[in-house]
């Protein structure tokens, strides 16, 4: 067995080196180490002329696995095992008798994460992970361990198997709930159609107003789907910052729509701009500050294929996230959504309501966003336009969790949290 190790990012000096003196255990059988940069949180590295440094062994650090994989020849017997942060090597790997060739593609080391087991990817067949690892680069810098636990996905179960006993150990124990519920849903089996439900096409609208430094997670989310959306399109208001270029960008490289130039006309204005060219069934509404689970798509596809005719908007979960120090996100919850039967129960309902997944025709038939007199139309649009829904049909909910939103100082909802009360004063003035 050759075996190629991948570190995915360290955040502390003393995880990294732990990591490094338990790779021994691999002896004559490593042929290199990958370290994996991520643009979410700080480089650490070993020092080149240190012990560890010294050991001889051949490594190179990149910021997407494509780098590493791409113009290899591997061979049936050639292996890629992933450390994450905080994790080292426990035993001997020679003990564990492996035949990625000949059996399994995949083998899974079970880990804690507040007394939860977890099947973590420890080593994968090389060949099959070259094969399979495909559009995931983007998230990879992101999201390292997300974008791990979702090639994993990309395997028949029969050609995964986990370790009775766990191969890794961690530095450091995690007693994070919300990052066992995170890992729980992004290693989650994705809930198959009824049988002889018909897959509705699905459509993704990203709005940006100026938020450069939170679109490439955005667009990594999007890129990365196991199930792409049908049509993605990206709508920029009028930014002054970087982000019309990153949005054209990847609008070229991805065949995406594009709608940008002009002035700030608010996001209701510039959403209706492109509504007209979807074609669809059903448009998700992206936050530029926000992402999707990589299995995103297909999850909603599967609950939208069991949506009553009469419903023209389904609605879920969303997983929250704080921005901390040194630009890393620290999740905070999972805010579960619950039935809306009439406007005023919209109005006392926790906001944001999301995600949002709009029926097409629906969206279409009501003139799009509503452009309020309030505000010009900036804010609350989302609002306007599902109250409009309900008058002309009925909204869902299902118990979905596939959204992250991102509470930041620069977001617009928390710049307006004032607003609320003026504009419900103003729109909905039978409710107040």
């Amino acid at each position: 067995m050759r075996i190629h190790v991948v570190l995915c990012p360290y955040s502390t000096g003393f995880g990294i080196t732990r990591a490094f003196e338990s790779l021994n255990r691999c002896g004559s059988s490593m042929v290199d180490i990958t370290m994996l940069r991520s643009d979410r949180q700080p480089y650490i590295d070993i020092d080149p002329s240190g012990p560890l440094g010294r050991a001889g062994w051949p490594r190179t650090t990149v910021s997407t696995l494509s780098e590493a994989l791409n113009g290899r020849e591997y061979g049936d017997d050639d292996v890629h095992l992933f450390l994450y942060d905080h994790d080292y090597l426990s035993g001997d790997l020679g003990a564990l008798r492996l035949d990625l060739a000949q059996t399994y593609r995949v083998i899974a080391s079970p880990y804690s994460v507040a007394s939860e087991s977890f099947a973590r990817p420890f080593l994968i067949h090389s060949k099959s992970l070259s094969e399979r690892w495909g559009n995931l680069d983007s998230l990879l810098a992101m999201d390292p361990e997300a974008a791990i636990v979702a090639v994993m996905q990309r395997f028949p179960a029969d050609q995964v198997t986990t370790l009775s006993l766990p191969a890794v150990k961690q530095t450091r124990k995690l007693n994070d709930r919300f990052r066992a519920e995170y890992l729980r849903s992004l290693a989650g089996q994705i809930p198959a159609p009824a049988s002889g439900a018909s897959v509705p096409s699905i459509a993704v609208i990203l709005a940006n107003y100026n938020m450069a430094r939170y679109l490439p997670m955005a667009l990594a989310s999007l890129g990365s789907q196991s199930v792409p959306a049908s049509e993605i399109w990206l709508v920029d208001d009028g930014s002054t910052d970087a982000s019309p270029t990153i949005l054209q960008e990847w609008a070229n490289q991805h065949g995406a729509g594009f709608f940008g130039g002009g002035g700030n006309e608010g996001k209701a204005r510039r959403l209706n701009a492109a509504l007209p060219q979807m074609q669809a069934d059903f448009v998700l509404e992206l936050d530029a500050d926000d992402w999707i689970d990589p299995n995103a798509v297909a999850t909603i596809q599967s609950c939208l294929a069991a949506l009553p005719a009469e419903a023209n908007l389904l609605y879920g979960n969303l997983r929250t996230w704080r921005e901390g120090l040194h630009g890393k996100y620290r999740g905070t919850g999972v805010h579960r959504g619950y039935p809306i039967d009439d406007v005023s129960a919209l109005l006392r309902y926790p906001l944001p309501l999301g995600p949002r997944i709009y029926r097409t025709q629906s969206l279409k038939a009501i003139g799009g966003f509503p452009v309020s007199s309030f505000a010009d139309g900036r804010l609350y649009e989302d609002v306007l336009a599902v109250s409009r829904l309900m008058a002309h049909g009925r909204i869902q909910y299902a118990d979905f969790t596939v959204y992250n939103t991102l509470a930041h100082a620069g977001s617009i909802t928390r710049r307006n949290q004032g607003m609320w009360h003026h504009f419900l004063r103003a729109e909905f003035p039978m409710y107040t």
